[in-house]
């Protein structure tokens, strides 16, 4: 009798352990959600109406968005897929106008606002590997490390570091990887390149144009 007792004791935290585990992902969304603004909605409806193209798209969030590409970086094929708010996510959601493109190369800034939303380093690179797993269906792959910050939103820097450590151990087999940390200040935002602390200003952009100008170039 112990023994069944016992066995059933065994097979109720075995089916705990995995329910929990399947779970995880959709209780850290409801704890910390990604709220869409009406500016979010329409920027990825319309592209999924209207999806730029180009050679290369660039995929991610407000970095990404904010940018003009094409003039940063002296091209014209590139396609900014950028929205900002956007998290690893909601990017997984809405990644088959990107891949569906034409575009042979995507270059990938994604992650800060997991961590702001109280995701792990550990998960969101998690879901990176799931977008770049997605991508690389139709095209390569090169992954911009995550922007550190400065001032009142420095908190969060130990985590990118984590972050990047991982991107960078992912891009190992599965991707070109390019860290941009060293061009705008280590491990915390030059406050010169930045806007607020967290988003590049012009000379924070002018900053980091040339390494990804460089690895486009080379990847090519």
């Amino acid at each position: 009798m112990r023994r069944l007792f016992a066995v059933y004791i065994l097979v109720g935290i075995a089916v705990s352990f995995f329910v929990g585990w399947k779970l995880h992902d959709p209780i850290s969304d409801m704890l910390h959600p990604h709220v869409a603004s009406p500016d979010y909605l329409f920027r990825v409806s319309f592209m999924n109406k209207f999806p730029p193209k180009g050679e290369v798209a660039f995929v991610g969030d407000s970095h990404i968005a904010r940018a003009d590409w094409n003039s940063l970086l002296n091209r014209s094929d590139i396609a900014n897929y950028g929205v900002g708010g956007d998290g690893t996510t909601s990017l997984l959601k809405r990644l088959e106008p990107v891949i569906n493109s034409g575009a042979k190369r995507a270059v990938l800034m994604i992650g800060v606002n997991d961590l702001f939303q109280g995701k792990t380093p550990e998960e969101t690179a998690q879901n990176i590997f799931k977008i770049i797993s997605a991508l690389q269906k139709k095209m390569a792959v090169t992954v911009l490390s995550v922007m550190p910050t400065t001032g009142q939103f420095g908190d969060v820097n130990h985590k990118i570091a984590i972050l990047d450590q991982k991107i960078s151990a992912l891009c190992v087999a599965a991707c070109s990887f390019v860290d941009l940390r060293n061009v705008i200040g280590g491990t915390e935002l030059k406050p010169e390149y930045s806007l607020e602390g967290l988003h590049l200003n012009t000379q924070g952009y002018i900053a980091i144009s040339e390494p990804i100008a460089k690895a486009i170039t080379q990847q090519h």
